[in-house]
This record gives structure tokens, C-alpha cells and sequence, in this order.
């Protein structure tokens, strides 16, 4: 009795090859459905991070004019290398400043930048924006990547005179 209960036991232990692959075949299936959200939740991510860098980069110049109280300019370009640029200089726009672009770090690949008008926002001494700045007032700075699902927008606001600046999302970046 007790040889045959044995038998039984041994017969029925452990997981057959396919019960094995059936679990393996699910979980491969469940990693295909899943892998093209979780990088498109990445790409979001770094694109709503250099959004977050812009308008950082911008408050930063307009603390930096008020402090010193000096006019200081933030200018924008997108380089031959779709690298997205700045650069911060003393005084107005002009074309012999000499100052080095710097890039923006952790750029998502196929990044759109557009500059509804200028490419360059000048701060006051008292931190307001100044007129002889091409940003002025309801400009945005839009960043969008085009291989999202569903395609995503990420903007800076200028919203007045002041300097006060906002973030904006798809819909309000238009």
C-alpha cells in the first residue's frame, strides 16, 4: 500500500514540457502587447523632462536679470543635428555676441521644436520680458515628438509682460 501511494506521488510531481511552454508562450504574448506602451510611457517622459528644462532654463535667465540687474537674453535654435540649443548672454540680441550654444540634455529621438515667433526672449533688470525680445506675450515653445501614440505636445507659455511663464499641454500648445 504504502509502495503504491508512493508511485502515485512521484507520478504526479512537477510540471509537464507543455504546460511549460503554454505559461512561456503567455508571457511572451503578454511582453509583445505590453513593450510598445512602456516605451511610448519613456518617450512622455523625457519629453515632459526638457519641457520642464525650458521653462527652468527661462525662470533661471529672468532670476538671474533681477538679481544682477542686468538685461539678459535666452536664445533658442535647433542645430543641423536636430540637437535642441541655448545660449544666455548680457544685454540684447545682436549678431556679433560670440557666446557658445550649449545643448539641452536627454533629447527623446525624433524631437520637433517650434518657436511660434522668435528664437530669443530678453529679461529686464527687473525681470520683466523686454520688448526688443522676439518672444512676447501668448508666445510658445513647443516640443513634440513624432513617434508617439497618440502624437504628444509639450509647451512653454509666455502669458504676460511680467515674465509669468506656464506649461501647457497638446491641445493648448497649438
Amino acid at each position: 500500500m504504502i509502495k503504491k501511494f508512493l508511485i502515485l506521488k512521484n507520478a504526479q510531481a512537477g510540471m509537464s514540457l507543455v504546460e511549460i511552454l503554454v505559461v512561456v508562450m503567455i508571457m511572451g504574448i503578454l511582453a509583445a502587447i505590453s513593450a510598445p506602451n512602456f516605451f511610448n510611457f519613456f518617450s512622455q517622459q523625457k519629453l515632459t523632462k526638457l519641457n520642464e528644462n525650458v521653462e527652468l532654463l527661462m525662470r533661471q535667465v529672468q532670476n538671474q536679470s533681477q538679481r544682477e540687474k542686468v538685461n539678459y537674453t535666452l536664445e533658442f535654435q535647433v542645430a543641423t543635428n536636430k540637437d535642441f540649443q541655448y545660449k544666455i548672454y548680457q544685454g540684447v540680441p545682436s549678431a556679433t555676441n560670440t557666446t557658445t550654444w550649449k545643448s539641452l540634455s536627454d533629447q527623446p529621438e525624433n524631437l520637433t521644436v517650434s518657436l511660434t515667433q522668435g528664437k530669443n526672449i530678453t529679461f529686464n533688470s527687473n525681470g520683466t520680458i523686454n520688448s526688443s525680445g522676439e518672444l512676447q506675450v501668448n508666445e510658445k515653445i513647443v516640443v513634440s515628438l513624432a513617434n508617439l501614440n497618440p502624437p504628444s505636445k509639450r509647451c512653454v507659455i509666455v502669458q504676460s509682460l511680467l515674465g509669468s511663464l506656464s506649461n501647457g499641454k497638446n491641445t493648448e500648445c497649438n
